[in-house]
């Protein structure tokens, strides 16, 4: 069987940072790895991720709901689509840049939903396919914040030495969570 692991955390965290710093490392290491992120591993999850992040559609936004479904959705077409078959394979490090959890955090503590509902839409999405080990990133929502700049798409490796784009995958226009006021964040973080 593959390792999964998972990274979890709040806005400007470092998860991404952190799941490619680790994918590098195992890759230059020889273990074969499999490198997630959701949603957007999938086509139809880099579509659900565009209507997610995006702002509004002529003043109308997504209902905590409706966000909920469409997280749901994008992660059982990874399960089906991906996890199912690789989490079969030995000598493979699957390593996720979010999953179950987030939902938890966002949808249930962060809009309120009730958990026992988005706990349902997680374990229909998952099909029981869940981390080996996550781990969570916590930093204060106002340090995070202030890291994406409201830019995610500028974080810098310094690690690595270089400076450029982190591999994250949003822009100036997809930026609807960095935007929700910090008291949400501070939610999320409670999650």
């Amino acid at each position: 069987m593959a390792l999964f692991i998972s990274f979890e955390g709040g806005e400007g965290s470092g998860k991404t940072t952190q799941v490619e710093r680790l994918v590098r490392k195992l890759t230059a290491s020889g273990i074969p790895t499999l490198e997630l992120h959701e949603p957007g591993s999938t086509n139809l999850g880099l579509h659900i991720r565009q209507i997610i992040k995006g702002r509004t559609w002529n003043g109308e936004t997504v209902s905590p709901k409706a966000e909920l479904f469409l997280f749901a959705a994008a992660r059982a077409q990874l399960v089906n689509k991906v996890l199912r078959q690789f989490v079969r394979r030995e000598r493979l490090v699957v390593i996720a840049d979010r999953y179950a959890d987030s939902t938890v955090a966002y949808q249930a503590y962060g809009r309120g939903l009730p958990l026992d509902l988005v706990q349902a839409a997680n374990e229909l999405a998952t099909s029981g396919i869940m981390p080996d080990v996550t781990f969570l990133i916590d930093v204060p929502p106002e340090d995070g914040l202030k890291r994406t700049g409201g830019l995610q798409a500028q974080l810098f490796d310094f690690d690595a030495a270089t400076q450029g784009r982190a591999g994250r995958m949003d822009d100036e226009s997809s930026l609807r969570f960095e935007q929700e006021p910090l008291a949400f964040h501070e939610l999320v973080r409670q999650g």
